[in-house]
């Protein structure tokens, strides 16, 4: 076994038949996140965190930013919050979706409706999560966004 893996092992206090299989192209390329926050503190905050971990984090403060930065670059991933000042998240997932099928759109809100989650993952979206959010659990869901592939939606 290489020092390096030898490293990794014990720091991670895996045995050899835990190791993880290699990471794919997908998982070694700096991946886009684009993220549209009308709150400014959340907006800093987030891109702050997913760009310590690696990511290029892409603003957006309302819908028709959103839609001008992805229809001009596909990000590999959409952080979209369900209240915009100028139009309905679910509206700008679902413009969204017309253009990129495949991208994943985690929904983040302050008011944890049912039915608007329901309606966000009847349209694709990969999950639903209110504020205030534990950072930690914003990695996790984009780390398993980022590997799976996205439903097919009518």
């Amino acid at each position: 076994m290489c020092r390096v893996l030898q490293k990794w092992c014990a720091r991670d206090c895996v045995t050899k038949k835990s190791l993880k299989p290699m990471e794919t192209k997908r998982e070694k390329e700096k991946q886009t996140i684009l993220i549209v926050e009308d709150d400014e503190d959340t907006l800093d905050m987030l891109v702050q965190a997913l760009s310590k971990k690696g990511y290029n984090a892409i603003k957006a403060e309302n819908g028709a930013e959103a839609i001008g930065i992805s229809s001009r670059n596909l990000p590999d991933l959409i952080i979209l919050d369900l209240n915009l000042p100028d139009c309905n998240g679910i509206d700008i997932l679902g413009e969204i979706k017309a253009m990129h099928k495949k991208v994943q759109v985690i929904i983040l809100t302050g008011f944890g409706c049912q039915d608007a989650a329901r309606s966000a993952m009847e349209m694709g979206a990969f999950d639903f999560l209110t504020k205030p959010f534990d950072i930690n659990e914003i990695h996790t869901v984009i780390k398993e966004a980022l590997l799976s592939e996205p439903p097919v939606v009518d």
